[in-house]
């Protein structure tokens, strides 16, 4: 399967499992840190009952043929030590730069409710989902198709399809989210 945006029937692609036992320790030891940076669930409202811990941000006002600006990028050497060849075998992939890297936090019981994503960065970034910790009761949905991510999967997702998140079980989500962008679109 063509798993290109411009693809009407790309919704998910299962790309690899990747081992994320020691990623998962040092997200358990979190704490204070997943509310550091509230900007996405402030700017996005259908993000609002989510926690992230920013690893990498990069504006997302970014459009075609222009450099991509880093905005802020964490001192959590630790866990960027483990995230770091994961984001680098994406960029090899992907044949480009990644983006936001981010782990996101959806409580029990909560839901991310659907939406589409828009603007230039949203629309051409090649977005990864890796859980970290999850459980039975989360589904991610992307128009008719839900799909039960496993630990240590990596799916690429179509966000520019209609996309929600739901959490039924009774412990947080926790996802990876490394973005990269295409170096075809960038203007470097």
């Amino acid at each position: 399967m063509n798993y290109n945006k411009d693809n009407p029937d790309f919704k998910f692609f299962f790309r690899k499992n990747y081992d994320i036992s020691k990623i998962k320790e040092v997200i358990l030891r979190l704490e204070s840190e997943w509310k550091e940076d509230t900007s996405r669930q402030e700017t996005f409202q259908v993000h609002r009952h989510t926690n992230s811990y920013i690893l990498n941000k990069v504006s997302i006002d970014w459009t075609v043929n222009n450099p991509l600006q880093q905005v802020y990028k964490h001192d959590n050497t630790e866990l960027w030590e483990l995230t770091e060849p994961i984001v680098k075998e994406l960029e090899e992939a992907c044949d480009g730069k990644a983006g936001q890297v981010l782990y996101i936090n959806l409580p029990a019981g909560k839901v991310i409710d659907p939406h589409k994503d828009g603007g230039d960065y949203l629309f051409y970034t090649c977005r990864h989902h890796i859980p970290i910790i999850t459980n039975p009761g989360v589904g991610f949905i992307i128009d008719d198709e839900t799909t039960f991510m496993k630990e240590g999967e990596c799916w690429e997702i179509n966000n520019n399809k209609t996309h929600a998140v739901f959490n039924k079980g009774t412990e947080d989500r926790i996802h990876l989210l490394i973005d990269i962008l295409p170096n075809k679109v960038l203007g470097e």
